[in-house]
């Protein structure tokens, strides 16, 4: 059969066609792999990003550590803990002044399950700490205990709301381990930095890591191990302070060579790995202090202050000695930043107090004597707002039963007598001090 002269054309060009055809696909195909690899780049890109996020580390624990926390602040509060015949949280209001249960239902039995102030089998040392995240408990106990009570002994990390409600346990430690309570505590919004412990062998190996404990779900992680006794003593931006303690002589218990130690304090970044020395020195040369990025150098030989700024290596010294009496040095009275200031005794050549503190900006570097006393008692800063500071003003005496055997005993105890105080009253020595009320707590 004949083809038309339209089928004849058509036949004439098909393979035309066809490759015409092919190198439209082949360009559409490309276009697309194309857009699917920019897709990927722009992911890779993404994460990259996200790995380098900026951190904000912060230290929870100023005073050292557990041992040294018994208070911890926010803006509006100060949380304690109060172990007597039951274990309760306590809260200081700083704009009603006035101590508390931190339970909304003041009606309610200190050791009532419903009592969100109430911590049951509360064994051991119990910490508060504000986090961004809530209220968070540390608690931390023996190997006597943990063989006693079993599971109950468990070292754990609670949180809760700031109000003490849904409270949960974050963390439970396994049996041979413990938080480093010597150590600083550090958060960064996610999570919980410290310093964890087990002995081994029979007591005889002390092993120390880097961990952190994640504030929303509980997870461990465990970063790094020590080679030697280190604590976390700062922190700022994405970087740990940590302080490195070697004993020259392994042989001997640690605690015979406390006057022959040496200290290196160095930079560390948990999230790269990355270490920087930044000074060291031997046990009584000198004393240090952490704000943010500043590191504070108290030679008290020399009566010289210096202070670091970590970020940009930038150093000054402030040289105390034309104030300071002769045969006198200067000396911390707490190595807590606040304010901006440090605090500082002046002891004589046997480094007993003569009585006399300075304070001392630590960027201004203006400097000025102290005299905030109540009697015998200087009135020290334990929280500060954005005004004024929570102080010491002297003791509360004050006495609680409790029942042992069935036998009704008493005790009678005291503890600080905590005041308010603006502070630039406290600053100029004014002591307009208006105490707290503890009558809710502990009664008239």
């Amino acid at each position: 059969m004949e083809q038309s002269g339209c089928m004849k054309l058509i036949n004439k060009y098909k393979k035309s066609i066809f490759l015409v055809l092919m190198i439209l696909m082949a360009f559409l195909v490309s276009c697309s792999a194309e857009k699917d690899v920019n897709s990927k780049l722009d992911s890779i890109n993404d994460n990259t990003v996200n790995l380098h996020t900026e951190h904000n580390l912060k230290l929870l624990t100023p005073k050292g550590g557990m041992l040294g926390s018994h208070y911890s602040y926010s803006a509006d509060g100060c949380y304690e803990i109060l172990k007597a015949t039951s274990t309760n949280i306590l809260y200081t209001d700083f704009a009603s002044m006035k101590l508390m249960y931190l339970c909304s239902d003041m009606t309610m039995a200190e050791d009532d399950p419903a009592n969100t102030s109430y911590i049951p089998n509360a064994y051991g040392l119990f910490v508060p700490i504000v986090t961004s995240k809530g209220l968070v408990i540390l608690s931390n106990t023996t190997e006597l205990i943990i063989k006693k009570l079993g599971d109950d002994g468990l070292a754990k990390i609670y949180i809760s709301d700031y109000s003490g409600e849904n409270r949960r346990v974050l963390y439970t430690l396994e049996a041979p381990e413990w938080i480093m309570d010597t150590s600083g505590i550090v958060e960064d919004g996610e999570n919980l930095y410290f310093i964890e412990y087990y002995i081994e062998d029979e007591g005889n190996t002390e092993r120390n890591y880097v961990v952190s404990v994640s504030m929303i779900d509980g997870k461990k992680q465990t970063i790094m191990e020590l080679d030697a006794k280190t604590y976390i003593i700062g922190a700022y931006d994405d970087t740990l302070i940590m302080k490195k303690v070697i004993y020259p002589d392994k042989e001997k218990p640690w605690y015979e060579q406390m006057d022959n130690r040496e200290n290196y304090i160095y930079k560390y970044n948990p999230y790269t790995g990355d270490t920087e020395e930044i000074i060291s020195y031997k046990a009584g040369e000198k004393s240090i202090a952490f704000k943010d990025n500043k590191m504070v150098i108290i030679n008290s030989k020399n009566n010289i202050v210096q202070i670091k700024d970590l970020r940009d290596n930038t150093s000054k010294n402030i040289d105390l000695t034309d104030i300071i009496d002769n045969g006198c040095n200067i000396s911390w009275l707490s190595s807590v930043i606040y304010d901006n200031r440090i605090i500082l005794r002046i002891v004589n050549e046997n480094e007993e107090d003569s009585g006399r503190f300075l304070s001392v900006d630590i960027t201004t570097e203006e400097w000025s004597y102290l005299d905030m006393y109540n009697g015998d008692s200087f009135c020290g800063i334990f929280a500060e707002t954005e005004d004024e500071f929570m102080v010491t003003n002297g003791e509360y005496y004050y006495s609680y039963d409790f029942y042992m055997d069935d036998v009704l005993n008493t005790v009678d105890t005291r503890k600080p007598q905590f005041a308010m105080i603006s502070k630039e009253d406290y600053w100029n020595n004014v002591p307009n001090l208006e105490n707290i009320d503890y009558s809710m707590v502990y009664g008239n």
